[in-house]
């Protein structure tokens, strides 16, 4: 029996504890508390969070499918890395995921779409108030969002924050829809290359 179908048999509040030790170790990746290359020190993290091996390694396992560990082939477990180029992939497929849904207007003015809106984080992408897409449109947009957190590391937050302050206020009318999409795009291109300054910045001090 794999890990998984033993972990389905448990109660449900062990997949719970999984749940929340895969958001708490995530949270401290997108923090850059684990160097990249090194293992991660799984007794540790276990004495940690005074828990059992079985519930971590499904943590572990669950952060490998969501693209923020590498599991090795030695065993163990490293934090993922990524090239520029696959910053610039991720960057390009959020891009996308956001001309997508304009189009489809997803959104409508004043309020969630019904039952299918999920809210995703807000960015220089979206707007301060989030994106409202249905659920896979959020699925993606947000594993790509927390890949592009790891990628970049706690610098991202501090690009966000910049971009919010010099970008000039959103046009709200019906009638200047291309002057939004306008300053969606200029706020993307702003956001891109920050992010990308960033990463090179981040690798140069690496190497």
């Amino acid at each position: 029996m794999t890990m998984t179908a033993a972990l389905q048999k448990e109660p449900f509040e062990r997949r719970m504890l999984c749940d929340a030790l895969a958001d708490s170790i995530r949270e401290r990746l997108f923090g850059g508390e684990f160097a990249p290359r090194v293992p991660l020190d799984e007794a540790a993290l276990a004495a940690h969070y005074g828990t059992g091996r079985l519930p971590l390694k499904a943590a572990l396992e669950q952060l490998v499918r969501d693209c923020l560990l590498t599991a090795r082939a030695q065993g163990g477990y490293c934090v993922a890395e990524y090239c520029r180029a696959d910053i610039e992939d991720i960057l390009t497929l959020l891009e996308h995921i956001r001309c997508s849904v304009s189009r489809r207007q997803v959104s409508p003015p004043g309020g969630l779409p019904g039952a299918a809106g999920f809210v995703v984080a807000a960015s220089p992408y979206w707007g301060d108030s989030g994106l409202v897409v249905e659920l896979p449109f959020a699925v993606a947009a947000r594993s790509l969002y927390e890949q592009l957190r790891l990628g970049v590391g706690p610098a991202l937050a501090a690009i966000e924050a910049q971009c919010a302050q010099t970008r000039g206020p959103v046009p709200a009318r019906a009638g200047e829809s291309g002057q939004i999409e306008d300053f969606r795009a200029e706020s993307a291109r702003m956001f891109r290359q920050q992010v990308l300054a960033a990463f090179d910045a981040a690798r140069a001090r690496r190497a």
